[in-house]
C-alpha cells in the first residue's frame, strides 16, 4: 500500500502576510522532506479587496484580481514543483461573519470568481462551495479568538495546526 505524506494547510510569502518563506523555498522544503502533496491555502480576506486594512496587507482593485493573485501563486507552486510534488489548490478564507478562518478546497479559479466568498452569510458561502463540488473545513477552530461553528455548517474541522 502506498504512503502519502500531505500537508493540507500551507502558506507562502507571495500569497499570505503571515508566511516568511517564498513559494520556491517552500516547495523545495516539502520535496526535501519527502512529501507527496501540499495544498497551497493562502489567505483571502474581504479587506484585501479594494483598500488595505493594515500596512503589510496587499490591497486589490477588485475581488476578481484578488482571486487571480491567489491562483497565480498556486500556479507558481506547480511550476516550482515541476512534477516532483503534487500541488493541491485551496484558500484560507477569512469570512466576514466572524474572525474564524475556513479552508476551502475544490474550487477552480472561475468558480472562486463566480461568488464573492468573503461576503454574505457563512451558510450561503458553504452552500455555493458545496454546489461546486468543494468542501469547507474550519481552520484551527480551537485557536484563541476562534469560535467553533456547528458541524452542519462545515464539512470538517482542522484538528492539528503546526503554526505558532
Amino acid at each position: 500500500m502506498p504512503f502519502y505524506k500531505t500537508d493540507l494547510h500551507c502558506h507562502t510569502s507571495e500569497g499570505s502576510y503571515c508566511a516568511h518563506e517564498s513559494t520556491r523555498d517552500t516547495i523545495e522544503r516539502y520535496i526535501a522532506s519527502d512529501f507527496t502533496s501540499v495544498a497551497i491555502t493562502n489567505h483571502m480576506a474581504s479587506y484585501w479587496s479594494g483598500v488595505s486594512k493594515e500596512e503589510d496587507h496587499r490591497a486589490f482593485e477588485t475581488y476578481e484580481a484578488y482571486v487571480d493573485h491567489i491562483y497565480d501563486v498556486i500556479d507558481l507552486a506547480r511550476e516550482c514543483a515541476d512534477g516532483r510534488l503534487n500541488i493541491l489548490h485551496g484558500i484560507e478564507l477569512c469570512h466576514c461573519s466572524s474572525d474564524n478562518d475556513y479552508l476551502v478546497y475544490g474550487l477552480t479559479r472561475e468558480m472562486a470568481k463566480g461568488y464573492k466568498l468573503t461576503h454574505g452569510s457563512l451558510e450561503s458561502m458553504v452552500k455555493y462551495v458545496r454546489s461546486c463540488g468543494g468542501i469547507v473545513i474550519q481552520a484551527h477552530p480551537m485557536r484563541f479568538e476562534m469560535t467553533l461553528v456547528p458541524p452542519h455548517l462545515v464539512d470538517g474541522y482542522e484538528l492539528y495546526n503546526n503554526s505558532k
